[in-house]
């Protein structure tokens, strides 16, 4: 891994971290206050993809001015806003989007957002990763095709993205740009994604499967085309 700054401006100052692939190297507050740097820039506490950028460059230029040899990672940086920063734990990737956990199990997703599959309550594409809407916890998460999936801290499944197959679960054929709990009430210990297809094994060891079931696919010998909830796998 390259190394990488992290500029959390949750605090009441700026706090940086540089990353390596050891782990942290060095991690301290930086002498700008976030409301001060804030108010400078005309932000408020939610930032824009293109806002985030300019407080990234404006820390950046503030950096270089105060240390003397800083790292080159201009084009490798995360900024978060409100204790969104974080280290990622786990990561995932689909078609054309790539998501991940943080160490909080905050979801985080970027890349091709059209079908909803960023889960942020929006439809655009972002180059950098933008929190999962919801306020959620997971312990996993995946990514479909064009479409992701997650387990909450019980077990409960949920999915976001493009839903035309019914991959999502919830029992519809529409795509979600923020996360929808799959409807079961069954706790799944993992989830597995194709293209426009979905299956779980639950914590008691039983397979399920939803969505697109036009090659047979849901395992379930209905001969049905989809299916938009969970359906037991026949062995």
């Amino acid at each position: 891994m390259a190394p990488r700054l992290i500029f959390d401006l949750g605090g009441g100052s700026l706090e940086i971290t540089l990353l390596h692939a050891e782990g942290v190297e060095r991690s301290f507050a930086f002498p700008l206050g976030t409301v001060r740097l804030m108010e400078s820039m005309g932000l408020s506490d939610r930032m824009t993809r293109e806002q985030q950028r300019a407080v990234r460059d404006r820390v950046l230029a503030t950096l270089v001015s105060a240390w003397p040899d800083p790292p080159e990672l201009a084009d490798n940086i995360i900024v978060g806003c409100g204790g969104n920063a974080e280290p990622l734990a786990r990561i995932t990737a689909g078609a054309l989007h790539t998501c991940a956990l943080g160490t909080t199990g905050a979801a985080y997703c970027w890349g091709d957002g059209t079908s909803g599959q960023l889960g942020d309550g929006a439809t655009a594409s972002s180059d950098v990763p933008v929190p999962v809407a919801g306020g959620h916890r997971f312990t996993a998460i995946t990514a479909g095709a064009y479409y992701t999936c997650a387990l909450d801290t019980t077990g409960r499944p949920w999915c976001w993205g493009a839903g035309l197959g019914g991959q999502l679960g919830d029992g519809t054929l529409e795509e979600r740009d923020t996360p929808v709990p799959v409807s079961t009430s069954m706790r799944f210990a993992s989830l597995s994604l194709g293209d426009s297809h979905t299956c779980g094994r639950t914590r008691e060891g039983a397979i399920y499967c939803w969505g697109d079931n036009s090659s047979g696919q849901l395992g379930d010998g209905s001969g049905a085309k989809a299916w938009p909830v969970p359906v037991l796998v026949r062995w």
